[in-house]
């Protein structure tokens, strides 16, 4: 608990505090106050805004008032945000498009990066309909000489909805992991006993991740692109920074790269396996001669438009066409 200068906050108060408001140099909850308390005082005459710092502080100090969570945690930061709320949505793509739901994905991990909580309507999304999921596979590569290896082979990461809590195991749907370069007989037989592959060099043409949300995001696209195209994705994590490692101008910690693999590159091509394909050929008719009434899709549509006839819609030629991959879904 704290006491100093006679004010009490309590450990869960200061567990809390930790865990979503302390920035580096707060040292306590008194600290966090403080630094609040001197950044909005800014917007004061400077020959008075000491006065309206130490007004604000003890409004705080003494929990007569509290401001909101975006405001403790931004206030005084390299980034600043103060909103705690943002609805999201695309407006360079269509918004079912490939494009237009990777727009809104990196959209919310920039906002999610400074603090920011995200809406997203989900209205034009279309529903998965009764389609089967398709089999995804993408390769997850990682250097020996990373510090969090021993977590990537054990498959090792810490709860997201408890950041301080213990590592617990995590199981990947679309991902094998291979750890490459020099590794000691240890880290050998630990590779062995968890069933990843171990090489001496990755593949050429990889997709190297780098150490910003923004370019963490764009490599998953082109991940999920490549499996949407029937392609393995090669994608090696080792340039990001270890779990726990500072983040500079969010005031926050990385989750390492065993985070960002299944949180983020597992999910997008899960999405892949049950969502987005690519516009399928026009529907063969008897002759030559224009296409199937009924056919309609977008490229990079997450779901195909539906048929605007039933199964087995008549052609243009009089002849008729059945869906090889069963009734609204042709395959690709």
């Amino acid at each position: 608990m704290d006491m100093r200068d006679g004010y009490f906050f309590d450990e869960h108060a200061q567990a809390i505090a930790r865990r979503q408001y302390l920035q580096p140099g707060d040292g306590d909850i008194l600290g966090m106050f403080r630094r609040v308390a001197r950044e909005i005082a800014k917007v004061e005459r400077e020959e008075e805004r000491s006065q309206w710092e130490e007004r604000f502080f003890r409004l705080m100090a003494e929990k007569r008032f509290s401001p909101g969570g975006r405001i403790l945690a931004g206030a005084g930061t390299v980034h600043g945000n103060l909103l705690n709320c943002f609805v999201q949505g695309a407006t360079e793509n269509p918004p079912e498009s490939f494009a237009g739901i990777m727009e809104v994905a990196k959209k919310l991990a920039l906002v999610t990066k400074v603090g920011g909580g995200n809406g997203v309507n989900l209205d034009p999304y279309r529903s998965k309909g009764k389609r089967a999921r398709r089999a995804v596979e993408g390769v997850a590569y990682l250097s020996a000489e990373h510090p969090d290896v021993e977590d990537f082979i054990r498959g090792l990461m810490r709860p997201p909805i408890n950041p301080d809590g213990a590592k617990e195991e995590i199981s990947l749907k679309n991902f094998a992991r291979v750890v490459y370069g020099a590794l000691s007989p240890e880290l050998k037989a630990l590779a062995e006993r968890y069933g990843v592959r171990t090489v001496k060099e990755p593949p050429e043409g990889r997709i190297l991740v780098p150490d910003d949300m923004g370019g963490i995001i764009d490599a998953a696209r082109e991940a999920a692109d490549l499996a949407r195209k029937g392609q393995k994705p090669h994608v090696d994590f080792s340039l990001l920074r270890p779990e726990g490692a500072p983040i500079r101008g969010s005031g926050g910690t990385s989750s390492g790269p065993v985070s960002f693999l299944f949180e983020i590159f597992d999910n997008f091509l899960e999405w892949v396996a049950w969502g987005p394909r690519r516009r399928a050929p026009w529907p063969p008719c008897a002759t030559s001669t224009p296409p199937c009434s009924g056919w309609s899709g977008r490229e990079g549509a997450s779901i195909p438009t539906p048929w605007s006839t039933p199964t087995g819609a008549p052609c243009a030629s009089g002849s008729w066409w059945t869906p090889s991959g069963g009734a609204g879904n042709p395959t690709l």
